[in-house]
Formats: C-alpha cells, sequence, structure tokens
C-alpha cells in the first residue's frame, strides 16, 4: 500500500513540475518574457486529435467565465471529478490559453482501449451458477479459493444487493437472462444513436463479469452503462473524463465502478478517476494490455482506483498484462467467461475484465459492510488477497491473487 500511494501520487501530481520543453511546439512558445512556463503544457503519447486539449483550472475558477472571455465553445466541461474542460485550440489560441492566471495544466487529448472483444465460449457458464454452485467459469471458481486445482464451484454469502455497479466503457447490452431487469438507461458520451448500449460487447462481458445471473462475482447489484467508447473500443480522455464527471452527478450509493479502458498516462484523467474515488466510490481499472509498467499507463498509474493485472488459469501473469508497482492485485483475464450482446455467452481476455472481478468483489463488500471508503475496500482487498499464488510474476509487481475471503 505504501508504494501504491507514494509511487503515484508522485507521478500524478508532480508532472506539472517537469520542465518539457520539447512538448512544446514552436507556434506555441510563449513570448520572451512571459511569465508562464512550457511545464504547463504536456503532450499525451498517444494524442487523438492534434486540436483538442484537455485544460485544469484553478478551483475557484469557473469555466464558463474563461471560455467566454476568450469565445470558445467547449467540447466538454468538468466541475465535479475536476475543475476545467476540453476544448477545441488553434495554435495561436493555445498559445493564448497558456497566459491565462486560471490555467494551471493543459494536456493534448490521447485515446483509450477497451480490451479485445469477447469471442465464442469454449466453457460456457452453468445456467444459474451463483453462490454455492457449480461453475465452469474460471475465474469466478479461482477467487473464492486460495490455491489450485480448482474445484468447480463458487461459493460467497453475499451478492451485492443494495449496490450499484457502473461499467465505463462501450456501454452494456440488456438483452439475455444473465443481465435483464437490472440495467438502468446509463449515459453516453458517443452520437452514434445507440445511447448506452454495446456495439462491441467489452461493456457487457465486463458487466456479466462483475454482476451476471450466472458468470458474476455480484449478481445482485444494479448495472449503469457509461458509455464512453466507440463500436471500435476506442475513445478519448476528454470522453472518458465526461463519463467519470456524469456518474458524480449522478451517483447512488453504495457504489462501485469498473474502468474497462486503458490508455497512455494521463495526469488530467487520473486527477478525474482520483477525484471520483474521493466520493466513495470504489474504481477498478485494468493495469494495461500492452504488457508494460502500469505507472506508465492510465487509469492504471492513479492513486485512488484498484488497479488489477491479469493472471491466466495456470496462475500465471498474462503475457499482455501491465506490471510494475502500481499494480494492486491479479485476478483472472484469460479467456475467462462472461454474457455478449444479446445474452450470449463470450469468452475474452484483457485486463479490464480482471478488473471487473475486483469491483464485483468490491460490491460484495459494500453489500456487507454498507458504503466504506475507497482506501477501506481497496485495504482489504489488498490485505485478504492470497499472496505468493502466482509463479512467474514481473520484478518489481506484488504477488497478490484477488480473493473473496468469504464475502
Amino acid at each position: 500500500m505504501g508504494v501504491r500511494l507514494t509511487t503515484r501520487f508522485r507521478r500524478a501530481a508532480g508532472w506539472t513540475a517537469l520542465v518539457l520543453p520539447w512538448a512544446l511546439p514552436a507556434a506555441v512558445v510563449p513570448p520572451a518574457g512571459h511569465a508562464d512556463p512550457p511545464e504547463r503544457y504536456r503532450v499525451t503519447a498517444a494524442p487523438a486529435r492534434a486540436d483538442r486539449y484537455i485544460v485544469r483550472l484553478t478551483e475557484d475558477a469557473r469555466p464558463a467565465s474563461v471560455l467566454s472571455r476568450l469565445g470558445l465553445r467547449p467540447v466538454y466541461v468538468y466541475t465535479k471529478v475536476m475543475n476545467g474542460f476540453a476544448v477545441p485550440l488553434t495554435a495561436q489560441q493555445l498559445t493564448v490559453m497558456l497566459r491565462q492566471p486560471e490555467v494551471t495544466a493543459i494536456e493534448s487529448d490521447g485515446v483509450v482501449r477497451a480490451p479485445a472483444a469477447p469471442g465464442p465460449a469454449v466453457r460456457p457458464p452453468a445456467p444459474g451458477a451463483a453462490r454455492t454452485a457449480p461453475t465452469t467459469s474460471w475465474g469466478l471458481d479461482r477467487i473464492d479459493q486460495r490455491a489450485l486445482p480448482l474445484d468447480g464451484s463458487f461459493r460467497a454469502v453475499h451478492r451485492g444487493a443494495g449496490v450499484t455497479a457502473y461499467v465505463v466503457g462501450t456501454g452494456i447490452d440488456p438483452r439475455g437472462g444473465d443481465l435483464a431487469g437490472r440495467v438502468d438507461p446509463g449515459y453516453s458520451v458517443v452520437a452514434d444513436g445507440l445511447g448506452s448500449g454495446d456495439c462491441g460487447g467489452q461493456g457487457t462481458f465486463a458487466a456479466g463479469i462483475l454482476g451476471g445471473t450466472r458468470s458474476g462475482v455480484a449478481p445482485a447489484v444494479r448495472l449503469v452503462p457509461v458509455r464512453v467508447l466507440g463500436c471500435g473500443g476506442t475513445g478519448t480522455y476528454s470522453a472518458a473524463i465526461a463519463g467519470l464527471e456524469w456518474i458524480a452527478g449522478n451517483l447512488r450509493r453504495p457504489a462501485v465502478a469498473v474502468l474497462t479502458f486503458s490508455g497512455p498516462e494521463s495526469p488530467m484523467l487520473n486527477d478525474a478517476a482520483n477525484g471520483l474515488t474521493y466520493l466513495t466510490i470504489l474504481l477498478a481499472g485494468g493495469a494495461g494490455d500492452g504488457g508494460a509498467d502500469a505507472c506508465d499507463t492510465s487509469p492504471g498509474s492513479a492513486a485512488g482506483p484498484l488497479t488489477i493485472a491479469a493472471s491466466t488459469e495456470t496462475d500465471r501473469p498474462a503475457a499482455f498484462s501491465g506490471r510494475g508497482p502500481c499494480v494492486d492485485v491479479y485476478a483472472p483475464g484469460v479467456d475467462v467467461a462472461s454474457a455478449g450482446p444479446g445474452g450470449a455467452v463470450r469468452q475474452g481476455s484483457g485486463t479490464g475484465y480482471a478488473a471487473a472481478y475486483a469491483a464485483g468483489t468490491a460490491a460484495l463488500f459494500k453489500d456487507l459492510y454498507g458504503d466504506a471508503s475507497s482506501v477501506t475496500v481497496i485495504r482489504w482487498i489488498t490485505g485478504n488477497a492470497t499472496t505468493g499464488a502466482l509463479r512467474d510474476v514481473p520484478a518489481a509487481t506484488p504477488n497478490r491473487l484477488l480473493f473473496t475471503d468469504g464475502l
């Protein structure tokens, strides 16, 4: 826990103190003698658009006032999880924005991605699997026992009753028995006419792991889709922050959330994720699917959310999984079974899916203990995880495997 807090807060908060002259194009270098340092501007590793930026303001500033003064129309305005906005800017407008006294940082918008879309299941979950019941979902089977071999069942006392679970990603398809009757309308920032429905499958799959009747950890939760990714499973930092902003304004406690996407490190996205955790909602996000250090990804490097790496059925880290000290625990994330669009059973791999197991476990915890703080839930999950179960864990990565411990 100490590594998690010290490493992440240093990474998330310290970037504005770095001098990054390489990040500032010549066209937007402030005039000689101007007080604004170049470190307030940051180029992301994977910019989504060359002309869109996320602007963070001082806490007492009013985004509408800054935008009106400069004659700008924002894409998104943020006032709850952070104070600022996303806005298109020309090089000249960026120079002007850097001069505004209310501006504390500017970041170019970047790309986030969902895990790979799930495919046909090889071993579908047994119908009605829940509580102490047979299950052929190896992921569900693994998290309720300390060691292999799997015993073919999942045991839990609680079901996540009374807990709201927000699934942030490609949306949720409410059709099919696994999720039917427990999916609320939710929210979408994607303007394609589908609303919060799911045309990619990743969000529905994660929802099934978190709260599905057959393959879900917490089958009594209310599921709320927050669609920030398009049908191709990609989106932007600014859209993801808008989704978190919506949750903050429409929060029903007790609550958990799974962030099914990941991208290169974004201090702005981290700030927003951290801001949401302060509202006592437990956020679980993947460590990234590129095999890189999770501290170089978002939301994996954020201090507030729980960061989950993916493990295999043989208790080894997934080859694609993020690693390093920003990882909190591992959870099943390779060829796991869950619901797909239309209710069909699918099989998928990704750290975003592993994060859904952790979010489901947090829902069980909140069913039992009520609206506990994020820090309390994270301490319980990391403290009760099975240590030393995984083989070939990368250096500097905690050897902890998610365990429900009788919840």
